[in-house]
């Protein structure tokens, strides 16, 4: 899906896959979008290999990629505020994850990857002064097997 004017979207916004059998949304293009007031969800889509939304600053609520098995990794390097709500990532994600701008993150934080991925980076955004230092929930998990509902590993490799 392209969806090339797309700047503002003023409620949330939602791409979920519902039948795994079949080949589902395999692209989400957004390259103009910059704020989303409310939820951002992309979740359960099997067959998704690519998410690009390279100029989103805010999300006015919780920011979601998860269960997208053929995403292989996640650019947001203008994303600078997830709240309320945070940002809550899960998946193969064996590019990695990029968020170079992000400022405030509320009320959670969560990344889980079946990659070996290395929470180094998200730690030291914690540090005092660093833009997680006020998250309530903090989770970072690399080498999941399987995940749950929330995005959080529910058994390792």
């Amino acid at each position: 899906m392209d969806f090339p004017k797309l700047a503002y979207v003023g409620g949330g916004i939602s791409f979920t896959e519902s039948n795994q059998m079949r080949p589902g949304l395999q692209q989400i293009l957004m390259p103009s979008l910059t704020t989303v007031d409310g939820d951002f969800i992309v979740y359960g889509n099997r067959y998704l290999g690519e998410l690009q939304a390279p100029n989103l600053q805010r999300v006015n609520g919780l920011f979601k990629v998860s269960e997208n098995l053929y995403l292989n990794g996640l650019t947001l390097d203008k994303l600078e505020t997830a709240a309320p709500g945070g940002i809550v990532i899960s998946g193969s994600l064996w590019g990695g994850v990029s968020l170079a701008s992000i400022q405030d993150v509320h009320p959670r934080f969560s990344i889980a990857t079946i990659s070996p991925g290395n929470c180094t980076e998200w730690e030291a955004l914690r540090e005092p002064g660093g833009p997680l230092t006020t998250t309530e929930e903090y989770n970072c998990q690399p080498n999941c097997k399987y995940f749950n509902y929330d995005g959080t590993c529910s058994e390792f490799k």
